[in-house]
């Protein structure tokens, strides 16, 4: 079957339905007061009452929609979560998705999610780690990196299961892009108040006399020592790349939403660019550079106006803050200097990895014999895991890839705002991608969920739109 240009039109009248998304306001309003419970208990503690009160809305938000199990998974990623002190939180919030997955009747949809390859390679990859479980040297540190790989798989498995079409996969990108937003509002607060409150007390309780010295709250400009500007508990460089892929985000809808809401998006993605400054994290703010470089040469004439404005607004922001300034410029001495170590580092992993090149040392191996990492996840893959684990790793971005290069095949009308989406929110997605080659990123959840997402999207767009054959002048169904 094949339609002409008008009866296709008519049939599939909707390219809009990503930006057009409703997180409805019942809804917002139960994430909202999640989302307030986690800020409060990270300055005091709640205790139990706010262990039952977030489960209870937790569950009351799921039994409403499918896909909010999804907005309060993502939820968790960006608040001082591990302040309500739920003994085994992640297990907890999987079994409520699992819930509402049943409750809605989409359990049934089991089927679908293999035909996503970004689960595919994730499920090749964390049974190629577990395997390297038994040749590796300190058994407990080998579980400890192995155990985020499993909660990663079961996050893109319970996502596949609840997202079944491109309205709910908008509302979970809007939500992204809104509570990473929201994650200045907690750091700021957290760095007004200073060390008086339950989160800065608790993480001190883990990492005793050191903390303050972990750099997860102390930045060094020169001989100079500075406060970042994030809440207790979270690391400067895992936080500033998990805002990139939402940064995309926040950035396209500025760009692809209706005219009366795109200030809003703007003051999204500003808040985010702020977020990132905020860590004091020097490869966070280059990969942010790249991520608005991205969108612009993607939007062209259409990027000039949100790009102008975050870039002047991030400009001035670095200009007030003369320690944030000193970070930022000295990041050409700094790697002249060895990029903060990370040079020696990489010889050592590409040293270790030849005593094993293909099996690989074993899963957590490098920071048995180091007692650190080697800050690039793929040469991180390489040393521990070898060339097979490493090459099941790179498979997940790299499909992603081959999603955004075919993603142009779909198109169906100059105005198909969804296509459209799709091609300038891998601007984030991309940050992401070379942002983890800079760092050990053990916690794969954020950065497997942005892959999957996107990837998501263009089976969707698969799904749903007829690209145009030159011969007959027709649209053509894909082959489901």
């Amino acid at each position: 079957m094949a339609y002409s240009e008008a009866q296709f039109s008519e049939e599939y009248p909707d390219l809009s339905r990503i930006t057009e998304a409703k997180i409805g306001l019942v809804d917002f309003a139960i994430l909202m007061a999640m989302w307030s419970l986690t800020v409060i208990a990270s300055v005091r503690s709640t205790g139990l009452p706010g262990q039952v009160i977030f489960i209870t809305l937790n569950v009351l938000l799921v039994l409403r929609k499918p896909s909010n199990a999804v907005l309060a998974l993502i939820l968790q990623q960006y608040t001082p979560m591990f302040a309500l002190l739920i003994p085994r939180n992640f297990i907890i919030s999987f079994g409520i998705a699992c819930l509402a997955a049943i409750v809605h009747g989409r359990i049934f949809g089991f089927g679908r999610i293999f035909r996503n390859m970004t689960f595919v390679f994730g499920i090749l990859f964390t049974i190629w780690a577990g395997i390297t479980l038994f040749f590796a040297p300190d058994i407990p540190v080998a579980l400890a990196y192995f155990r985020p790989y499993i909660d990663s798989l079961l996050l893109i498995f319970v996502v596949s299961l609840l997202i079944a079409d491109l309205d709910e996969l908008g509302r979970v990108l809007k939500w992204w892009a809104i509570v990473a937003g929201f994650s200045l509002f907690i750091s700021t607060l957290h760095f007004l108040i200073g060390d008086n409150t339950f989160a800065y007390d608790f993480q001190t309780a883990v990492y005793q006399s050191g903390f303050a010295k972990t750099g997860r709250l102390i930045a060094d400009v020169g001989t100079l020592y500075v406060r970042r500007v994030m809440w207790p508990g979270i690391e400067s460089n895992y936080h500033s790349t998990n805002l990139l892929f939402p940064l995309g985000i926040a950035l396209s809808f500025t760009a692809l939403s209706q005219p009366h809401r795109r200030p809003f998006w703007l003051v999204v993605a500003l808040a985010i660019v702020a977020s990132i400054l905020g860590t004091f994290s020097r490869s966070g703010f280059i990969m942010m550079v790249a991520v608005l470089v991205l969108f612009a040469l993607r939007k062209n004439v259409k990027a000039l106006l949100p790009v102008g404005v975050l870039a002047a607004i991030g400009y001035l922001i670095i200009r007030m803050i003369p320690a944030l300034a000193g970070r930022i410029l000295g990041i050409g001495e700094t790697t002249r200097a060895g990029a903060t170590g990370r040079f020696v580092l990489w010889q050592r992993g590409f040293a270790m990895w030849g005593s094993s090149p293909v099996w690989g040392a074993g899963i957590g191996a490098f920071y048995t014999v180091y007692n650190t990492v080697v800050h690039n996840t793929y040469l991180q893959a390489l040393v521990d895991l070898g060339i097979v684990g490493a090459i099941l790793y790179t498979l997940v971005p790299f499909y992603s890839l081959l999603c955004y290069l075919r993603m142009g095949q779909l198109r169906i009308s100059l105005n198909d705002t969804d296509c459209d989406f799709g091609k300038t929110v891998f601007a984030g997605l991309a940050g992401m991608c070379m942002m983890i080659g800079t760092l050990s990123y053990e916690n794969a959840q954020i950065f497997w969920l942005a892959c999957f997402c996107f990837t998501a999207l263009y089976r969707f767009l698969e799904q749903r739109l007829y690209y145009w054959e030159p011969t007959d002048y027709q649209y053509t169904p894909l082959t489901e």
